[in-house]
């Protein structure tokens, strides 16, 4: 059962559950969770660092197969050669398992960290963005509600640029095509790295 972030929280499953669906909120616990403190004060739990050190890998490989994929648009961009779009799914498959392998991970850290932090009594007095702002506090993240906004002005943008874009290349769909393929791969890997965070926290 997931739950809004307005709510209150009544179980850590629904919390967990909320960090796997829902995908602005999974992005704040992946960047809460990359914290040095938030590192340091897990670091003795073994099975944790395992976890922190898959995640490390899958976001390698993730990076590596978007920027793949975004050369392999440039190619058939300039050259025509539309016969490259064949090679997609060598790349979107293993990108989509090692997406599930990453909110495997960023669950199973998240869960460390609010049961550390909070007993199941405080869980279930308490909100996700309540929760987002004492994390703010204790570890100088953004919180939670100027992430959401953030991320959805992101993605606001992004739509009005793939619009255009279309508007501009209506009458070659192909090329349409591949401008809205390389935003999205650019738009991913933003939001994935962290830079959005780094830069509320500033």
């Amino acid at each position: 059962m997931s739950i809004s972030p307005k709510y209150n929280i009544t179980s850590m499953e629904a919390i967990l559950s909320t960090i796997q669906t829902d995908t602005q909120v999974r992005r704040w616990f992946s960047f809460l969770i990359s914290q040095p403190a938030v590192k340091s004060l897990l670091s003795n739990n073994t099975n944790t660092n395992k976890q922190y050190a898959g995640l490390k890998s899958i976001l390698i490989l993730q990076s590596l197969l978007s920027l793949s994929a975004t050369i392999i648009l440039l190619i058939i961009f300039f050259t025509k050669n539309y016969f490259l779009f064949l090679s997609f799914p060598l790349l979107i498959i293993p990108y989509y398992k090692l997406h599930f392998m990453e909110i495997n991970c960023i669950t199973q850290i998240a869960e460390q960290i609010v049961s550390t932090d909070f007993d199941q009594h405080d869980l279930k007095n308490k909100t996700l963005y309540q929760i987002g702002n004492l994390y703010n506090k204790k570890y100088g993240v953004p919180s939670l509600v100027n992430s959401i906004y953030n991320a959805e002005r992101i993605l606001f943008i992004s739509l009005s640029l793939l619009t255009l874009f279309i508007i501009i290349f209506h009458n070659d769909i192909i090329t349409s095509i591949i401008i809205a393929l390389i935003l999205f791969c650019a738009i991913s890997q933003t939001l994935k790295s962290n830079l959005l965070y780094k830069h509320l926290k500033k």
